[in-house]
């Protein structure tokens, strides 16, 4: 249980230490900055999850649909930048993810 707790603990830290993390959390910053602007932000998170999720028949058009309605905080320069960092931290984080499903032979479906 210990080596567990050191070795979570070496992983918490290099997460930490990763420069798309830095720029998450400096975008987060940012949004802290105008009052409400999180807030909407993660609102809107949670939407595209959902639009993601969700079966459409037509996808790029309830992707056109979500984008005219969201205009507004999408084009918001903080939010975007926000959303674009979050999307490369995700992104270097199922990287890594991928490494260590390697290492320990399990088989990811494609």
């Amino acid at each position: 249980m210990e080596q567990e707790k050191l070795l979570t603990d070496k992983v918490a830290d290099a997460v930490r230490a990763l420069p798309e993390y830095t720029k998450f959390q400096d975008a987060e910053r940012q949004l802290f900055r105008v009052p409400g602007l999180k807030a909407q932000a993660d609102k809107l998170r949670r939407e595209i999850y959902e639009l993601n999720q969700t079966e459409h028949e037509d996808f790029l058009a309830a992707t056109d649909e979500f984008r005219a309605e969201h205009a507004e905080l999408l084009n918001n320069p903080e939010v975007a930048a926000y959303l674009r960092a979050e999307a490369a931290l995700c992104g270097r984080l199922r990287r890594l993810y991928s490494v260590a499903a390697s290492i320990s032979d399990l088989s990811l479906p494609r």
